[in-house]
């Protein structure tokens, strides 16, 4: 499986650094995003609490390509015994090619021992098109592929490739 996982890392850093290394005008801009945390205490007959801390970052490395990362932590507690955890964390890069067509990369990874995972890592790659744009609205569609590399807590590991499409909307 690591063999897979440094082979598709490899083949994306490639792409990356080709598709970056043609960029020329540089857009400026600082980094735009969110930090928001969310504490929730319930007592009774019995003591429950929830924290949830989530946080959004991007930037506009240059004129037609823009980073973006998010990530996610929860952890609920009752009575003082850990019943939930888990961490999400998306990474993802779009270059515009033109006013329609993209290219996007981006990696997923989860945590969470209580749903089984003591890892999955989800890379994709694809192409997509702007099918619809208004004012107010855009729709996209995008085709690519994706790795599924998941670590169970109590089975062992899974790999697998598998093709991702997707069909987005965008209100402006």
């Amino acid at each position: 499986m690591k063999k897979k996982i440094f082979i598709f890392f490899s083949l994306i850093l490639y792409i990356f650094s080709m598709i970056y290394a043609q960029e020329e005008e540089k857009k400026p801009a600082g980094w735009n995003g969110d930090i928001s945390l969310g504490i929730a205490l319930a007592r009774g007959n019995s003591n429950t609490t929830n924290i949830a801390l989530s946080f959004s970052a991007e930037k506009f490395l240059s004129k037609n390509f823009k980073w973006a990362n998010s990530g996610s932590y929860f952890l609920g507690r009752t009575d003082n015994i850990k019943n939930s955890e888990s961490i999400e964390i998306t990474s993802a890069a779009k270059w515009t090619h033109s006013e329609d067509f993209f290219s996007r990369i981006e990696i997923f990874a989860l945590l969470d021992k209580f749903k089984n995972f003591n890892y999955r890592l989800v890379p994709h790659l694809g192409i997509g098109y702007k099918i619809f744009r208004s004012d107010k609205i855009e729709a996209s569609l995008m085709t690519g592929i994706s790795g599924v590399f998941t670590k169970f807590e109590d089975s062992g590991e899974t790999d697998y490739f598998t093709g991702l499409q997707n069909l987005s909307r965008i209100s402006q």
